[in-house]
């Protein structure tokens, strides 16, 4: 993407590469947000991704009669969305794969996945090469392999090849969660009740008496 930046124009080459890296470092925010407050985030993160590569076909619709500076912007405005749904994919690839397998088989599975990347990225300056033909065929490219991607993150689970997690096929829905929850919140209520009626009854006087010697008081 940042290597395709060109395409749009060199006059608008700082303005546009800082707000690439804008994006993607709101699309790294926003993995972060899926990796801590999602259980499915691969479904989210391949959904989302899916859906901005969709989104970025449309920058084909943009009329080229407009001014120069307006057209940029609007290619701009697609190149965001599609950086910041890679950026976020990427910022959960690269933190959760490890998870999907057993602890000895993490090493070569991180070995492979970086590796497997690094080769796929020497194809991009070829990708960006087409840009001789029209600008806009590079950022499609990028668009219809960032559906795919998308569509092939929605299929993985965490816990699919881990034998040690118990599967899960059926999410509960939160009114059963919370019926539970009630259950489980009335049930050590009793057991505490149970355990208080069943501790023998101690005075105050006994408890003093016990632990300090009370004068005797002489009445003269």
């Amino acid at each position: 993407m940042i290597i395709n930046i060109r395409a749009f124009g060199v006059d608008h080459l700082h303005s546009n590469t800082v707000i690439l890296g804008f994006a993607e470092m709101l699309g790294i925010l926003a993995g972060l947000l899926l990796i801590l407050y999602t259980r499915r985030h691969w479904l989210w993160a391949g959904s989302v991704f899916s859906i901005s590569g969709f989104i970025t076909l449309f920058i084909w619709l943009i009329p080229t009669n407009i001014k120069e500076h307006r057209r940029i912007g609007f290619d701009m405005i697609f190149c965001i969305c599609l950086k910041m749904a890679n950026a976020m994919s990427m910022a959960i690839l690269t933190t959760c794969t490890k998870e999907m397998v057993k602890l000895e088989k993490r090493p070569i599975l991180m070995f492979s996945v970086t590796t497997y990347s690094r080769l796929w990225l020497l194809f991009a300056p070829f990708i960006t090469a087409l840009s001789i033909i029209h600008h806009l065929i590079p950022i499609t490219v990028f668009a219809f392999l960032g559906i795919l991607a998308g569509l092939f993150m929605t299929f993985l689970n965490n816990s699919f090849w881990d034998d040690d997690q118990p599967k899960i096929f059926d999410v509960p829905s939160t009114e059963i969660y919370r019926k539970n929850s009630q259950i489980i919140i009335s049930r050590r209520q009793s057991i505490v009740s149970e355990e208080l009626d069943e501790m023998p009854y101690v005075s105050i006087a006994n408890i003093l008496s016990s632990t300090c010697d009370i004068p005797a008081i002489v009445k003269n």
